[in-house]
């Protein structure tokens, strides 16, 4: 059975209650759940959390953009935005999604599979053979 960090949380709060040290709670935690147990830092800031006066353990909600943006609708953005105009750039897609350039990156070569091809550069004076040859 895993234990949820809020549950370990319930189990600091209790130890804290019941009047333990920070490092009795520490050894408690570790004799049950070994390597599975929380980091003295997390107890030491659980603890001083619940001397501050914090009776929730649950996480608070925080506003602000959620932590992935690499979400299948704005996979389909960039997958129509992709289809409309090839050439779109990452500053174009970025200014329209309001997503970073790393969370383009991400959908862009993990899930779309997409990859940029560069061009070759080509002079300017080619016969109409040359121009048949390379299909421009």
């Amino acid at each position: 059975m895993e234990i949820t960090r809020e549950g370990l949380r319930w189990m600091i709060f209790y130890d804290f209650k019941k009047g333990l040290t920070q490092q009795q709670c520490i050894e408690s935690l570790r004799a049950t759940f070994g390597n599975e147990a929380p980091s003295e830092k997390t107890v030491y800031s659980w603890f001083a959390e619940f001397r501050h006066g914090r009776a929730s353990v649950s996480d608070e909600r925080r506003e602000g953009r959620p932590k992935s943006v690499v979400i299948p609708r704005n996979i389909d953005a960039v997958r129509n935005m992709i289809k409309e105009d090839r050439h779109v750039t990452y500053r174009q897609i970025e200014a329209s999604l309001r997503i970073s350039q790393t969370a383009i990156q991400s959908i862009l070569h993990e899930h779309l599979g997409a990859r940029k091809i560069c061009s070759r550069w080509i002079p300017h004076n080619l016969t109409e053979a040359q121009k048949k040859g390379l299909n421009i």
